[in-house]
């Protein structure tokens, strides 16, 4: 698969869709999505980003930067993951209750459609958060980020800056791979 190619069915899969609620957690999949889906789709997308305790910072000040600079409209919401005896049991699938907790307030703030990125190649791995995507009709889209932002310029990264729009996404692989903490030791109330 080319870049291009990669980039055209992401887009395609925007497209289907109106109105885009982007949940954005300052990773580098869900970083690359807002940026094509705010560059690239005809669909109008707002990005969401959770606050709290299971956020870091930086993920907070990574997304609050791209938005000011690409002008994304950004809605800041309280998941409510701390307030969930599930997540705060702290379980190997709390993931899953804190991506059900962010969908259901993205749910409560919007009607728009809402979409998550993920990396095609994470879809082997352990990922409860994607379970609770799906019972939320949440549209996963799977992002190649390999293709879209490699350590240093090649082929697949010339077609992406080619097509006019892959600036900021030298800024987005610098970005964690998860920078959700979804875990308690860190995040107590």
């Amino acid at each position: 698969m080319s870049a291009a190619g990669d980039l055209t069915r992401l887009v395609a899969a925007l497209d289907r869709h109106e109105r885009l609620a982007i949940a954005v957690s300052g990773g580098v999949d869900s970083m690359t999505l807002a940026h094509v889906a705010w560059r690239f789709a005809k669909a109008r997308a707002t990005m969401y980003h959770a606050t709290g305790p299971a956020v870091p910072a930086a993920a907070r000040a990574r997304v609050e930067a791209h938005a000011a600079e690409h002008d994304w409209p950004l809605t800041l919401l309280d998941a409510g993951e701390q307030r969930d005896a599930r997540y705060r049991a702290n379980p190997v699938d709390r993931c899953y209750y804190c991506k059900t907790n962010l969908y259901s307030r993205i749910r409560e703030a919007t009607s728009d459609t809402i979409a998550s990125g993920t990396n095609r190649d994470d879809l082997d791995d352990f990922r409860p958060g994607l379970r609770a995507a799906t019972e939320r009709d949440v549209v996963a889209l799977r992002v190649v980020i390999r293709h879209y932002l490699p350590a240093r310029p090649s082929p697949p990264r010339r077609a992406v800056a080619a097509a006019g729009r892959a600036r900021a996404s030298r800024r987005c692989r610098r970005a964690p791979p998860s920078p959700c903490a979804c875990r308690l030791d860190a995040a107590q109330p």
